[in-house]
């Protein structure tokens, strides 16, 4: 090991001082100053420098489209589940009639609401004269329920379950409903098995 003295690291030390004072020394320092006030301020996330961006501003605006789209999926996704809807009224096949529907309970049901010619020849109501009870005979057709107990099948746009009543025969039927893709809707009365029996397509009333 080498050990210096005093008087070399003071000759030293001056040689140090007299090269800070130099002009290249002053001038390379003054170009590094200029370098520094040009360089761009960065932000420090621990130790990695990231650059100042927008990318943050715009996150919030990213995060509602996403959310604003989940929720137009969900809501398809719902109105698919729930399938069509086919409460209103509706005109027999003929137009001799008008029929509501409209919900009774967890089921649908019906009622006559508008005949083409609600009087018999006398001039009087028509009225439920076939009906097998005796004691329903008199009432009117306008009005009467004709369609109940109809339960929502498997297939969204199928209604099962049901009776319909013919007042023309006075017999009831069992009966479902499907919603056809051209709007119409498909009422098919049968006894034993669906196959059958006869069909009959209404049309909404707008």
């Amino acid at each position: 090991m080498v050990l210096l003295g005093r008087g070399h690291c003071n000759g030293v030390t001056g040689r140090l001082l007299r090269a800070a004072r130099a002009p290249n020394f002053q001038a390379e320092r003054g170009r590094s100053s200029v370098v520094e006030r040009q360089l761009p301020k960065l932000n420090v996330v621990g130790s990695i420098p990231i650059a100042r961006s927008n990318f943050s501003r715009r996150v919030p605006l990213l995060r509602n489209l996403a959310l604003a789209a989940a929720v137009l999926v969900l809501s398809a996704g719902a109105a698919a589940a729930q399938g069509a809807n086919i409460v209103g009224r509706w005109q027999t096949e003929g137009g001799k009639s008008h029929v509501q529907i409209v919900q009774c309970g967890p089921h649908l049901c019906g009622s006559i609401v508008w005949l083409r010619e609600p009087n018999q020849p006398s001039g009087q109501p028509k009225i439920d004269s076939k009906n097998p009870e005796p004691g329903k005979r008199g009432q009117k057709i306008l009005g009467l329920m004709m369609l109940w107990n109809f339960a929502k099948a498997s297939d969204p746009n199928e209604w099962e379950g049901g009776r319909i009543y013919n007042p023309e025969d006075g017999e009831t039927y069992k009966s479902t409903m499907k919603l056809r893709p051209d709007g119409k809707l498909e009422v098919r009365g049968y006894v034993g098995i669906s196959l059958l029996g006869k069909s009959q397509y209404w049309e909404r009333v707008k």
